[in-house]
């Protein structure tokens, strides 16, 4: 049997990251039911293998050069671990080794890659993972040309690094060797980047055009705040309380705060408030909301919120099969602390004295055999919610619902 050889980098901002430590030891997870797997861990100060190559490649060398290899022996190597993978995908990919030695193999990442009569609609580990063994009906031989994109992690054999005589630029391989180098379209990967760093940009619409003064409330990187200065041109402040993220936004906002809103004190308030994927990592939100209402948001002023569903039909269907596993992002994030479906946030809101304008759901089609297990039920007397089903996150519009003085 092959061994498999993960070297794997973790850089430094990852000890600081609950959700990043959590993508690193997935991902590892993942290899351990291969009782040949080596893990190689090279803790690095930046996020960038290229910010450290002359070390890095040093200490691949090192390591590597502890063992004893069989020419199919796979390398795995890993840049960027906060990504979603599966053993299935490991398979895959090992199965296309055995049998292109000879090639770099980069797994798919891009859902828009395959047909559109593929179901991808997955928003859990579980239903990843059915998606991948289930619904990707794409043959395990199917080889697309290397396009150059970001490889988050790429596999070669033994024999391949022998033959191309490769002792340095490790992570390089994939640009260096491109006309050997191929995409498994079989072996798809969910990378976690684009939550990490999204922008909420639906928001943006719903914010009233008589403001003039945005506060953004764990504004992260400042992604939202800088579109939201592009578009409507408002003075945009944001509270942050991860010190990187927080000096990344400063080079995009009017003003960062960095520390937490519970206590911070901006002396101004605001025309809007935005809490956009916030609540849910707060141990109060009660707290939060009146801190809101008394310290940042004027009178007359509008608060946004964007809050995930827990009644959704992909956490309803993990539940039904025993499954509640955390992810570094979305609606089972493992810092969230709170959840929501549409009758919590309306008690909520009531509750902290706030008056709901609107609430906007989100709404992702239910699948159609997820449809026909409930209909199922519903013939049974059981009540069905369908909008509550078909709701991945909620949009607020709330206001104070008295003048303070």
């Amino acid at each position: 049997m092959n061994h498999l050889y993960i070297i794997i980098i973790k850089p430094l901002e990852y000890e600081d990251s609950k959700e990043l430590t959590l993508a690193f030891n997935t991902f590892c997870d993942n290899f351990r039911n291969n009782k040949h797997h080596h893990t190689i861990i090279l803790n690095t100060q930046h996020s960038s293998a290229e910010n450290d190559s002359l070390q890095l490649d040093s200490r691949i060398l090192n390591e590597i050069n502890k063992y004893t290899f069989n020419d199919n022996d796979i390398f795995f190597f890993v840049k960027e671990s906060a990504i979603m993978i599966c053993d299935e995908v490991i398979k895959r990919i090992s199965k296309l080794l055995d049998q292109n030695n000879d090639t770099c193999i980069v797994p798919a990442s891009y859902p828009h890659e395959y047909p559109q009569n593929i179901n991808q609609q997955y928003f859990t580990l579980t239903g990843y993972q059915h998606y991948v063994s289930d619904e990707l009906k794409v043959s395990e031989s199917v080889l697309k040309q290397f396009d150059g994109r970001k490889a988050h992690f790429f596999a070669v054999t033994h024999a391949f690094l022998c033959k191309h005589h490769i002792k340095d630029h490790f992570f390089q391989i994939p640009l260096n060797y491109s006309n050997k180098t191929a995409i498994a379209s079989a072996a798809y990967i969910h990378p976690f980047s684009d939550y990490f760093h999204g922008a909420n940009l639906d928001i943006l619409k719903l914010i009233p055009e008589s403001a003039r003064t945005l506060l953004d409330i764990g504004c992260s990187s400042g992604e939202f705040g800088q579109a939201v200065i592009r578009q409507y041109n408002l003075h945009v402040t944001g509270i942050e309380i991860n010190e990187n993220a927080a000096s990344i936004a400063r080079q995009k906002l009017h003003k960062v705060y960095q520390g937490d809103a519970l206590s911070l004190v901006t002396n101004e308030n605001f025309d809007c408030v935005t809490c956009l994927d916030v609540l849910e990592h707060f141990p109060d939100v009660d707290k939060l909301l009146q801190r809101i209402s008394s310290h940042y948001l004027k009178n007359d002023g509008v608060l946004l919120l964007n809050l995930p569903n827990i009644g959704h039909w992909s956490i309803v269907d993990d539940l039904l099969s025993g499954h509640w596993d955390y992810l570094p992002g979305g609606t089972l994030c493992n810092t969230h602390l709170q959840f929501f479906t549409r009758n919590t946030i309306l008690d909520m809101m009531k509750r902290n004295q706030y008056v709901v304008a609107e609430i906007i759901p989100g709404k992702v089609a239910l699948p159609d055999k997820i449809e026909e297990q409930y209909k199922t039920l519903e013939k049974n007397a059981k009540e069905i919610d369908w909008e509550n089903l078909k709701t991945i996150n909620f949009k607020v519009i709330a206001h104070k619902s008295r003048a303070e003085p």
